[in-house]
């Protein structure tokens, strides 16, 4: 005979267990790769040298972030771009990003404001580490939101980087004006 309250417990425990990982967030970024504010890891775009998820790169170059339902998730994102350079890299201003669908289709297209006030930029470590301000955290960084249509259905997404000096027409290849870097980035499913 099975004792109930040890069964009572056990659905309990199981209960608990299956609330807490519906709730599970994931995440990619700083506090991933960086977890150390003296040892950062960037992200970075060197299209002259076909590196980073650039502007048509190549599938295994490219980030992807995976929607299994569209009706309830998003995508929360934020980034601190740079110019690759020596010394104290500065904030680009002709930072573009592409959104694909999992059919391969264009459904974003937009300039990143370097702006330290708005939404989609980390302006520290810590910022990086806590993530974006979502589910009553106050203390991350304001992001970014992509919200996926039901046209555009379930699967795998990616984000494509690039520089542009024409309103977002074309790429910069160019090797010192072309390349970024994001010291803190955060992209959170």
């Amino acid at each position: 005979m099975i004792n109930s309250t040890f069964c009572n417990r056990l659905f309990k425990k199981s209960l608990f267990i299956l609330l807490l990982s519906a709730n599970f967030i994931f995440a990619e970024g700083t506090k991933t790769v960086s977890p150390n504010a003296t040892v950062i890891t960037a992200l970075g775009i060197l299209p002259d040298l076909g590196s980073g998820s650039n502007l048509a790169s190549a599938d295994d170059n490219r980030i992807y972030f995976e929607i299994n339902n569209n009706a309830t998730e998003n995508l929360y994102f934020g980034f601190d771009w740079r110019t690759y350079s020596v010394g104290t890299p500065v904030r680009v201003n002709n930072l573009w990003y592409k959104i694909y669908s999992p059919s391969g289709t264009v459904i974003v297209t937009a300039l990143w404001d370097p702006t330290t006030t708005v939404a989609g930029s980390i302006n520290s470590h810590a910022a990086a580490l806590v993530g974006p301000n979502i589910g009553g955290v106050t203390t991350g960084y304001s992001p970014l939101i992509f919200n996926p249509s039901a046209t555009d259905g379930n699967g795998s997404y990616w984000i494509e980087f690039y520089r542009s000096n024409d309103s977002g027409v074309t790429q910069d290849l160019t090797g010192g004006t072309g390349r970024a870097v994001a010291p803190y980035f955060d992209l959170t499913v």
